[in-house]
């Protein structure tokens, strides 16, 4: 069959341009970018072991138990609830597909000081006021004593033994007072940004075919283990993103596009989601998914299947080219995966 022809923008991976159908719109196809989708990398805290804690019990609704990491001795520190944000940390902590389980927990501190480094905050007053920002709390005893250890420290595998303050992606927290700005301590993580609470994330390593999941119910911090989406289209909401990325299209695009790594894993970084050609979402088409997401008579995945494609071939187009070339994309994404973890022969023969 004639092959459609692309724009240089637009490219469809070697391994599906067999698939493609003469009829594709070659002017359907867009980036993440045009069609205002964000993509980024989850939470980096520079220093997971201590700002990362695991929660025990809760002592009040004011303050909350927590445990420390191993390197400093898994001590169990009583800390202000305000003070914790969960994350998602690794994908172990997906109980299914749809609801994490909260097994970690970001030491946020950004509104909390020493009482040592009070004085430099009361400093700066004036430029707390004039910036509308409120003044830090002094930590209460078991908080601050946990910190200053956490200050003393050299963790195990830095070079010469360098201490937490003032490792590379630590230290760049501290931030003196100046006219325009408030001071920063290296225990203050800089503000969260829609990359770190995206609307869905895909794991960074997969085993298994790549998934988009959706943010919500609560949306919650994702750590930089997850490839972050998000969008300031308010049509486009964590169900509808992730329906688009876990359609036939996108799922066969993520599998061809990715690195393929030791063990059959494959690695889906930012660049990898930025270079897909995407559908040009219309009104229309991002209301048909995001009813189609909650329409539990139907099947989700054909449903989306067949929204995606429609924006892709010609509206004479029949439905049962529209099923043959979703199950053609699902498959072909399937003999890659086999292929990758080396359970079936190269599809070399299959797709040139």
């Amino acid at each position: 069959a004639r092959q459609p022809r692309l724009t240089a923008f637009v490219r469809i991976p070697d391994a599906l341009r067999d698939l493609m159908p003469p009829n594709l719109l070659q002017d359907s196809l867009c980036s993440s970018d045009e069609l205002g989708i964000q993509t980024g990398q989850g939470l980096r805290t520079g220093c997971n072991r201590f700002f990362y804690v695991k929660p025990t019990d809760k002592l009040s609704s004011e303050f909350v138990n927590v445990t420390t990491n191993s390197a400093f001795d898994s001590r169990i520190v009583s800390v202000p609830t305000t003070t914790l944000r969960p994350v998602l940390h690794r994908q172990s902590e997906l109980d299914s597909m749809l609801t994490p389980h909260v097994e970690t927990l970001v030491l946020d501190l950004r509104g909390w000081v020493l009482p040592e480094d009070f004085p430099f905050v009361q400093a700066a007053r004036t430029t707390y006021s004039r910036l509308r920002e409120s003044l830090p709390c002094q930590m209460p005893f078991d908080l601050a004593e946990h910190v200053r250890t956490a200050g003393r420290t050299s963790l195990p595998g830095t070079k010469y033994g360098v201490r937490v303050p003032a490792m590379s992606a630590v230290r760049t927290n501290i931030r003196r007072a100046r006219i325009n700005a408030t001071p920063r301590f290296w225990y203050m993580l800089p503000d969260f940004s829609p990359r770190h609470m995206p609307d869905a994330f895909i794991p960074r390593v997969n085993h298994a075919c790549p998934f988009a999941y959706p943010n919500s119910n609560p949306q919650m911090l994702i750590d930089a283990n997850f490839s972050t989406l998000w969008s300031d289209d308010s049509r486009i909401t964590p169900i509808v993103l992730s329906a688009l990325y876990n359609s036939s299209w996108c799922s066969a695009l993520m599998e061809a596009e990715g690195t393929r790594l030791g063990g059959g894993a494959l690695k889906l970084e930012v660049a990898h989601l930025r270079s897909l050609p995407l559908p040009r979402l219309t009104d229309k088409t991002i209301a048909q998914i995001q009813s189609a997401a909650h329409d539990e008579t139907k099947s989700l995945s054909s449903s989306v299947d067949h929204i995606v494609l429609s924006a892709i071939l010609p509206s004479t187009t029949q439905s049962t080219e529209f099923e043959t070339l979703a199950n053609s994309l699902r498959l072909r994404a399937t003999l890659l995966l086999g292929e990758r973890r080396g359970t079936i022969p190269t599809t070399a023969n299959i797709v040139r």
